[in-house]
């Protein structure tokens, strides 16, 4: 499974309430349902995801991966979150 991480004004998971919870639980789904099927032919190794911002709405991606290739191609699946 692609691993998602949210920085959040700064600080890692750290959520203000549950409704802001659920609502970083359901991206963190949205972008492991969009990534489940980019992975590395020749390393097998999934992208894995950071997301930075202060909510949803704003967050900025940035994406790792074992190499470039993968990682562009994690970046493009990614442009219709």
């Amino acid at each position: 499974m692609v691993r998602v991480k949210f920085v959040i004004d700064g600080h890692e998971e750290r959520f203000e309430n549950i409704r802001q919870r659920i609502a970083f639980d359901t991206l963190r789904r949205k972008i492991q349902q969009q990534l489940a099927f980019v992975i590395c032919a020749v390393h097998s190794q999934e992208p894995r995801v950071r997301g930075v911002g202060c909510s949803v709405s704003e967050m900025e991606y940035e994406v790792f991966g074992c190499c470039d290739q993968m990682t562009a191609k994690a970046r493009v699946a990614l442009q219709v979150i």
